[in-house]
């Protein structure tokens, strides 16, 4: 085994003018006056800091008092946020907490508060650009009601009354507009008006379009003319024209032949049956049909060999044009309900989480 190593520590060298080292109360006296030393000049430094920020040697107490009373302020009253941080921050002491603890940005009674309280856009700007975006939100809609109601086989079989009331649709845009200028701040109600009730104009014109324009159709394209009573009735026009036109050549009209309008009796004729014939017409010439129930020769555009009866053209006419449209149009304005209810439960439901949250606190 190593034996243990006998060797003591180095000796400490002292120079003949140091002392011997001192504890506790036989310290010498040059440590109390170092001590003072150091106090002096750390009085001296915070006399000349308060000389640069203008403060008299006493005021020093008083101005940490009132930096914490304003600190206080600053996180309980939303007055002296403003007036401290006009930008809605605190400012960066230590002791200093943010303007939005406690209350949070979005209390209810505050409104929005913190950063967002003075980036809302004033209420000319709000009004514009809400109306504008309604206009635009609601144009394509809008503009396809009105182009059905002014087809000429929606209007003769099935009507054109939703197209008046399509276009009456930008003034319920245009009262959100005066209405909002007017008190100048933005109403959840009229703004969710503003989207819903239009949504739900257009999706019932829709469903009644849908709905009656694929009846319509069905029926049409039936063979059998007692399907429906304005197809008779447009069978018994049809009729009473085919007898017109042979009276007219049997009287020897040559210019019958260019057509049944150049009969001399046309005129006089025509106005018992004015609605049927004008369509009737209208139909040879959209659809290149004859006859109404049956195949039949043109009576209007003779000479022209005719494909399909007019009334299974019209049937075929409502199905590609209007029923697709019809169905379109649904679709839009149940997505934009849809997206606005929810829209308008979720804000519902924020507003009551909000309102709840004091009470919680307290």
């Amino acid at each position: 085994m190593r034996r243990a190593s006998s060797r003591s520590p180095p000796p400490v060298i002292r120079t003949a003018g140091d002392a011997p080292p001192h504890f506790g109360a036989e310290a010498p006296a040059e440590s109390d006056a170092t001590t003072a030393s150091l106090a002096e000049r750390e009085n001296i430094k915070q006399a000349i800091l308060r000389q640069l920020e203008g403060q008299a040697p006493g005021q020093a107490g008083d101005s940490r008092a009132r930096q914490q009373r304003t600190n206080d302020s600053m996180v309980h009253h939303r007055s002296g946020v403003q007036a401290q941080a006009p930008d809605g921050y605190g400012g960066c002491n230590s002791n200093s907490r943010s303007p939005t603890y406690g209350r949070g940005p979005l209390h209810p009674e505050d409104g929005l508060g913190g950063p967002l309280a003075d980036k809302r856009p004033p209420p000319e700007v709000l009004s514009p650009l809400f109306t504008f975006g309604c206009v635009i939100f609601f144009l394509s809609p809008i503009l396809q009601a009105v182009y059905l109601a002014g087809d000429l086989d929606v209007k003769f079989w099935i009507g054109s009354w939703f197209g008046h009331i399509a276009v009456l649709l930008p003034l319920i845009f245009v009262g959100s507009f005066f209405f909002h200028l007017r008190h100048g701040r933005p109403n959840r109600t009229v703004l969710v008006s503003c989207l819903l009730i239009p949504s739900v104009v257009l999706l019932g014109v829709a469903q009644f379009l849908a709905v009656r324009a694929e009846t319509v159709a069905e029926r049409l394209g039936d063979s059998d003319c007692h399907a429906m009573g304005a197809k008779q009735r447009m069978q018994d026009s049809v009729d009473a024209l085919q007898s017109l036109f042979q009276s007219c050549v049997a009287a020897g009209e040559n210019q019958v032949s260019q057509g049944v309008q150049w009969c001399s009796q046309y005129e006089a004729r025509r106005e018992e049956h004015r609605s049927e014939w004008d369509y009737l017409w209208a139909a040879e010439e959209r659809f290149n049909c004859g006859g109404w129930c049956q195949v039949g020769p043109q009576l209007f555009l003779p000479g022209a060999f005719p494909g399909d009866p007019c009334s299974e053209a019209v049937s075929q006419s409502l199905r590609r044009k209007v029923v697709r449209t019809a169905v379109q149009l649904r679709g839009y304005s149940f997505f934009v309900m849809a997206i606005v209810s929810i829209a308008a439960l979720c804000a519902t439901m924020s507003s009551c989480v909000r309102s709840s949250t004091p009470s919680m606190a307290n």
